[in-house]
């Protein structure tokens, strides 16, 4: 069954009825939207990997999903193993996940910041693993100390949500973890494992050089999406506006802040009184809430408008401010807009003059996103020698091919 799009467009509708009885109860809504109707064929009906790019809040997340009911129509009486990476921590996602997927019988387990702990045999109990780049890379690391590659084997499906955090300082740790898993899904001890035909699906916000993405991922032409700014259900208003320096950052600072209110949440309340505001915030009872970049980090409280107060902040490392990771900026822009209370959502970004061009080009989607490796090559080349992924000259070449950077380099 099938039904027009909202939004005058050519997509038909898919219906939640063309699944399988079982997997029905897991989607709350009749019809999926027009992103997700027209990503359906790829997701749930066929196996290839796939590199999805759309705005936020276009219902990406609807994908995993289906490519996970997909994986488990395939693999009912055999043993496998999702992996999400994520970006940030997205504790409210792993909830949800706990509950439309537990019926199933499939057994989530999160490994993030907020997660210290974890144990071989949780991770070894588990279908499916929620984590950032670099808890699963030292997770993997160490894991080899604990029992090979064994962990590895298993994995038969990797999630890659914001895979534009390539373009961020951490996202070497992701392009590492998925050039090792590239590497090891071609061991010939490996050919009958999941992990030899493991599939990879990546999505992000809009960005101007997908098909490289889709290289490095071994996505043929059907598994590339793109979809602009029609598919977002709110429609956003954008703004950057470029301020004078001052004579130092603080001094800044300091200007800036006559032209915005003072913060009200942090990372630094208590979880009670984060509760408290949060709740306030979203029943309307507090109309402005000033906060940290901690709104970026899987936190969900949606506004009518998001005010980004400079694009820097003070690294005690380095002794001095700078600018916010892309993907944070994105995240954080994205929670602009509430459905369904508003069709339409604002955000303005104040930065210094010099910056304005490339938060324009990151809101526009015309960034493109560039390999963050080199600078950590040998730290990770190490780790894969000492991991016995790569044990000659050979398959340090084959490592490096297997990575983005080695993409982006062709390109040049």
């Amino acid at each position: 069954m099938a039904a027009m799009g909202p939004l005058g467009d050519s997509y038909a509708l898919r219906c939640v009825s063309d699944l399988p009885p079982p997997f029905r109860p897991v989607f709350g809504f009749r019809y999926f939207n027009s992103l997700q109707s027209e990503c359906f064929p790829v997701c749930f009906l066929s196996d290839v990997n796939m590199v999805v790019s759309a705005p936020t809040g276009s219902g990406k997340t609807v994908l995993f999903e289906l490519c996970i009911l997909r994986l488990l129509s395939r693999f009912l009486t055999t043993d496998w193993r999702f992996n999400l990476l994520k970006g940030t921590q997205k504790t409210e996602k792993m909830r949800d996940w706990k509950v439309k997927l537990g019926s199933l019988g499939i057994n989530c387990l999160e490994m993030t910041g907020d997660s210290e702990f974890f144990n071989k045999k949780a991770i070894h109990d588990s279908d499916l693993i929620l984590t950032t780049p670099e808890k699963f890379d030292s997770m993997s690391r160490h894991g080899v100390r604990d029992g090979g590659l064994g962990f590895f084997s298993d994995i038969a499906l990797v999630l890659i949500d914001e895979v534009h955090l390539l373009n961020d300082p951490r996202g070497a740790a992701l392009e590492a973890v998925v050039s090792r898993i590239k590497m090891l899904s071609r061991l010939g001890n490996m050919k009958s494992a999941p992990l030899a035909n493991v599939r990879f699906i990546a999505v992000s916000a809009t960005i101007s050089n997908a098909e490289d993405i889709a290289e490095w991922l071994l996505a043929p032409p059907e598994g590339i999406k793109r979809f602009g700014e029609e598919m977002r259900p709110v429609k956003l208003t954008t703004k950057v506006l470029g301020y004078a320096p001052a004579k130092n950052d603080f001094l800044f600072e300091r200007r800036l802040q006559s032209f915005i209110f003072v913060g009200f949440h942090n990372g630094g309340l208590c979880l009670k009184d984060r509760s408290l505001v949060e709740g306030l915030f979203l029943k309307g009872d507090l109309q402005i809430l000033c906060t940290t970049n901690t709104l970026a980090h899987g936190i969900n409280l949606p506004a009518h408008t998001v005010v980004i107060k400079s694009t820097q902040f003070f690294n005690k490392e380095k002794g001095s401010y700078v600018e916010y990771e892309r993907s944070m900026v994105l995240q954080m822009c994205g929670r602009a807009g509430r459905p369904p209370f508003d069709d339409t959502g604002t955000v303005v970004i104040m930065t210094r003059r010099e910056t304005v061009h490339l938060y324009e080009n990151l809101l526009s989607g015309c960034e493109m996103v560039e390999s963050q490796l080199l600078p950590c090559a040998v730290e990770h080349l190490n780790a894969e020698i000492v991991q016995l992924t790569v044990s000659d000259i050979t398959l340090a070449i084959e490592w490096l091919k297997c990575s983005y950077l080695y993409i982006r380099i062709k390109k040049a």
